[in-house]
């Protein structure tokens, strides 16, 4: 029995304490909550992902409930607008850009499950994160047209040699 398979068991990466969702999500209607599970279950196939999109949706559907949003069809882009200000006074800009992302796809899985009627997420800008170093001298030199000599040719490896 060398080559049999051997199950291996797995844990739910998303838990929400035994209910199907958030509250905001459960008082939406049944369709919004079983669209919501979908939306971990089979949309996103990374284990990492879905944790970090859950915890994104949580933080999130948290937020709005503490400030009187009833359901998740109620959700409109001002209180996306305000949550992420609000994040980014917390966190770090990438991990802003990524709950942001989160709450993106997620609506935009509820659009096309039409459980709301438009995303509230999709015209929210987020920070802006701007990483300056780590870029090759090559990279720099090649656009401005002197990265190549008659010796080497234009490529990255002979770029990434040059001092």
């Amino acid at each position: 029995m060398k080559n049999s398979l051997v199950p291996i068991k797995t844990e739910p990466t998303v838990d929400w304490n035994g209910a199907a969702g958030p509250a905001l999500v459960a008082a939406a209607r049944e369709r919004a909550s079983m669209r919501f599970l979908e939306f971990f279950a089979a949309n996103i196939r990374n284990p990492h992902t879905q944790r970090a999109y859950a915890r994104a949706a949580e933080e999130f559907l948290s937020w709005c409930a503490a400030a009187g949003v009833p359901s998740i069809a109620a959700i409109q882009t001002v209180h996306v607008a305000t949550w992420i200000e609000a994040s980014t006074r917390e966190l770090a800009a990438p991990s802003v850009k990524q709950w942001l992302a989160a709450l993106r796809h997620l609506f935009d899985w509820l659009v096309n499950g039409q459980v709301v009627p438009i995303n509230p997420a999709h015209t929210v800008r987020g920070p802006r994160h701007v990483v300056t170093s780590g870029q090759t001298r090559c990279l720099i030199q090649l656009r401005r047209g002197r990265c190549s000599t008659a010796s080497t040719p234009p490529i990255m490896l002979g770029c990434a040699t040059a001092p």
